[in-house]
């Protein structure tokens, strides 16, 4: 939005510039909560929507807009995001293995709205404290699918986006049952 602005000519004049300056930081913090708010709330939806379709209970939408009430989903994407982010920037390998290590946070509290969210994160660690290699060579596949999916112009993401969410989802129901 900045870069189309200052193409337009708007931020030429030094008055406006220096306004959008300060309000600008204030700005993009209200935005990082809401979307991390937003993008929790969302992830847990659609962990409960295609735990629906997996378990084969049919479809119900109300399941993917129905985790708005609660702030779980937000400390746990906040927590998920931060905690990958921080392995990350040390080194690759330790982020990947957080990412693996916490990828079921979202399926445990659609699963368990009486869960907290750092008993959320226990629980998924413990889940996949001997898979991770299971799920990271599935995670590869649908990779390698939706590399794929760029040849065909982005078309065949609509059929394999579904697609790879219930299998996230089955295997989640599988981790469930070893427990």
């Amino acid at each position: 939005m900045l870069f189309a602005l200052v193409l337009s000519g708007v931020l030429q004049d030094e008055n406006v510039m220096n306004h959008f300056l300060k309000i600008s930081p204030w700005l993009v913090v209200v935005q990082l909560l809401l979307n991390f708010f937003v993008s929790g709330s969302i992830m847990v939806g659609i962990s409960s929507y295609t735990m629906s379709i997996a378990k084969g209970e049919g479809i119900h939408f109300k399941r993917l807009f129905g985790h708005f009430n609660s702030l779980k989903p937000f400390f746990a994407f906040l927590i998920y995001t931060s905690s990958v982010l921080v392995g990350l920037i040390l080194l690759i390998v330790p982020g990947v293995i957080l990412a693996l290590l916490f990828s079921q946070v979202f399926f445990v509290l659609a699963n368990d709205s009486d869960i907290g969210v750092r008993d959320a994160f226990k629980k998924s660690k413990h889940m996949m404290s001997d898979r991770k290699m299971q799920f990271f060579l599935l995670q590869l596949r649908f990779l390698l699918y939706f590399l794929l999916g760029v040849f065909t112009l982005g078309i065949w993401w609509i059929w394999l986006l579904p697609k790879y969410y219930v299998a996230i989802a089955l295997f989640f129901l599988e981790l469930s049952k070893a427990e």
